[in-house]
């Protein structure tokens, strides 16, 4: 099964830290087609958004547009988001999704995002409420978990000590101040020179112990990153 799903994110301006997928399970179907059946099966997401949904019913098949026959092309760039069992049940099932680079890179692009569903036992029959079901809540959705991304709105020095503030902060979240002498060096090449963890949401600030004294390098780069 492939499905899309509108992402509103806005490029760099938030930082994803969970996505779930909602489906609403059918342990009954009403139609002979549906297999039924307890089962393994895997979520996957694809790089490819170009494709549009077919005109058939389960009744009366089509091979319009997306079909078992091109699935194939569409499905070459993918990155597997986990394993998980139905319940052979008619039940809402919410499914944690692994954030891997290629899909949250996807997500926070805004757009379509593509995920399809394919069985790893045999005697999966997985049924489930489609998007044009006539109850809304009970169709699938994409549900993402974000903050605003963390940034660096000022630096200043307090003697030998630079001190950067920043702003959207999580309670609880560590931060780390990485320097370099150079902008263009690969960002395991920055040096870690202070971390914070925050009591409180919102603006913060991080004290970066004597990295302005007098032996230090003249050009300092400085990079806010989260942990």
């Amino acid at each position: 099964m492939v499905a899309s799903f509108n992402s509103q994110f806005g490029a760099n301006n938030w930082v994803i830290s969970g996505a779930k997928l909602q489906v609403t399970e059918v342990g009954t179907p009403n139609n002979s087609i549906f297999d039924q059946g307890r089962g393994a099966f895997g979520i996957c997401w694809a790089a490819n958004d170009n494709w549009i949904e077919g005109t058939g019913t389960p009744a009366s098949p089509t091979t319009d547009d997306i079909c078992y026959t091109n699935e194939p092309m569409l499905l070459t760039n993918i990155a597997f988001l986990g394993t998980f069992t139905n319940t052979s049940t008619s039940v809402t099932l919410l499914f944690p999704l692994a954030l891997t680079p290629a899909f949250v890179n996807d997500a926070q692009a805004g757009g379509e995002v593509t995920l399809f569903l394919t069985a790893i036992d045999p005697q999966t029959g997985f049924t489930f409420n489609a998007r044009s079901f006539g109850t809304a809540t009970s169709r699938p959705f994409l549900e993402i978990s974000a903050a605003p991304r963390p940034g660096i709105i000022r630096i200043t020095l307090s003697g030998t000590d630079v001190v950067l503030s920043a702003t959207n902060g999580a309670a609880g979240g560590a931060y780390c101040i990485l320097a370099s002498a150079n902008a263009a060096w690969p960002l395991n090449q920055w040096l870690p020179v202070a971390t914070n963890v925050l009591n409180a949401s919102g603006n913060f600030s991080i004290t970066a112990t004597n990295a302005a004294n007098a032996s230090a390098l003249r050009q300092q780069f400085f990079i806010l990153q989260t942990q």
